[in-house]
């Protein structure tokens, strides 16, 4: 809208606050509720010139306000528009605090008070200026500059359009504390980490859990969940700690953690993480522990021909795990002199193999298999199955072995068989696992010879 200065020379013609290009999420999907910095005035930085917008950004010094429109000294021939003016600018940072509130404070943090207070202070000023503009029924009279149809219709950036963006970040806030909410409950946090088990502590790196209840409810009914450190479980009406967890992996939380680190000194490096060894499926995201912080990404060595998930958001670097890739892989990343090897994970279960007749007994075969992929770190499973009776006439582990390989005598009336391979990770308290076949060409009617190759089916 244009500001009151130029008022005079456009009566009649009001220009829009020209905020943001298609829409609210354009703007605010650039912000993380409660891990961002909103500054006043950021909404409408991208004003036109000599807008009620830019004039709003032009009245801030330092987060402080002060409306351009002085309301001891409002001109008596032109007071609708100066009072229109007047609430124009105090709705824009009515609506400005409230972005201000809910995108720089996390949804547990979020006081109802101060939210309802600041939300009821913008309809005020809403309905103040709806007010203004409103034509008066018995003189006709009314706000020169700013059209009545401004709160009927409205397809562009006005200010009906600044209550529904209003709105829908109140919208995505409440989503939020419901997530927030329901992540709470220890069924929830079970599923996604299935890994939880009791042993009366937690290793380093690992991640401890209460689980607590209302002193009102009996044990067996658990409401909800948080970390040791998390100040909030004194909001709760006497909570009971019932029962104790830990995972043996760092768990990101939205909870506020309440820790003591020994700083290390100004010069001294750090770069890590946990852990180092991970799925190439994985879909959570794990921070690193790194200082001083990198100024941009491009300071930390991510080599080719694999090079990592990394990213910075919130003043904190990610990584994550989730990448296409034919093998398991390990990528060292450096920084600052320190290197980091990162172990992508990819379970393959592929194997070779031979069918010989045993030599001394003409009678049988020797079966033999051996893993393409050797991991000390895996679980092997090697089953044989008759094709034509379908049934196990083999079946060997599932067992660790540094140097997979099976080897078995079969009578030959047990031809055709099919042979299967599975190879079984477990990182993190989660399982992957793949499995390969070998089967006989059916056009075949022989014994094939030679080294034999699985299938992924």
């Amino acid at each position: 809208m244009r500001g009151a200065a130029d008022a005079s020379d456009t009566a009649g013609a009001v220009l829009e606050t020209e905020t943001r290009g298609s829409g609210p999420q354009d703007f605010l999907k650039n912000f993380q509720f409660g891990s961002s910095v909103y500054n006043l005035g950021d909404f409408f930085k991208s004003s036109g010139q000599n807008t009620i917008g830019s004039a709003y950004v032009n009245s801030l010094n330092n987060e402080e306000f002060r409306n351009p429109i002085e309301m001891n000294s409002l001109n008596c021939d032109n007071l609708s528009d100066s009072q229109s003016y007047f609430a124009s600018f105090n709705i824009l940072h009515a609506a400005d605090t409230l972005f201000r509130t809910l995108l720089n404070t996390g949804a547990q943090d979020l006081a109802p008070a101060v939210v309802e207070t600041q939300y009821k202070n913008f309809d005020t000023q809403f309905n103040q200026l709806r007010s203004h503009i409103a034509v008066a029924p018995n003189t006709g009279a009314g706000s020169s500059v700013f059209s009545s149809a401004l709160f009927d219709s409205c397809a562009c950036d006005c200010l009906p359009c600044l209550l529904l963006d209003l709105i829908w970040l109140l919208e995505q806030i409440a989503l939020r504390i419901q997530q927030f909410e329901s992540d709470m409950l220890f069924k929830n946090y079970f599923a996604k980490h299935p890994g939880l088990e009791h042993k009366a502590g937690v290793p380093k790196g690992g991640t401890f859990v209460l689980v607590y209840s209302d002193a009102n409810l009996a044990p067996a009914q658990v409401t909800g969940l948080k970390s040791l450190n998390d100040a909030g479980l004194n909001d709760r009406k006497a909570p009971v700690v019932i029962a104790d967890f830990y995972i043996p992996y760092l768990c990101c939380s939205d909870c506020t953690p309440v820790v003591n680190i020994n700083q290390p000194p100004p010069d001294d490096v750090h770069f890590d993480i946990a852990p180092r060894y991970l799925f190439e499926d994985a879909r959570q995201d794990y921070q690193f522990t790194i200082s001083p912080f990198p100024n941009n990404i491009a300071e930390i060595g991510n080599p080719a021909p694999h090079p990592l998930n990394i990213y910075i958001d919130g003043g904190k670097l990610y990584l994550h795990p989730a990448m296409e890739i034919d093998n398991t892989i390990t990528n060292t990343l450096t920084y600052s002199g320190k290197s980091l090897p990162i172990t992508i994970v990819k379970p393959d279960a592929s194997f070779k193999m031979t069918i010989n007749a045993d030599a001394s007994d003409k009678s049988k075969l020797i079966v033999s298999l051996d893993a393409d992929h050797k991991d000390a770190d895996a679980v092997y499973e090697c089953v044989i199955t008759n094709i034509k009776r379908k049934k196990e006439i083999y079946r060997a582990g599932p067992v660790p072995q540094s140097t997979p390989s099976f080897s078995t005598n079969l009578l030959k009336i047990d031809y055709p068989f099919t042979v299967e391979l599975t190879i079984t990770y477990t990182i993190n308290g989660m399982k992957s696992t793949d499995n390969k076949i070998w089967k006989p060409d059916p056009a075949s009617d022989g014994i094939p010879t030679g080294t034999l190759s699985s299938t992924s089916e």
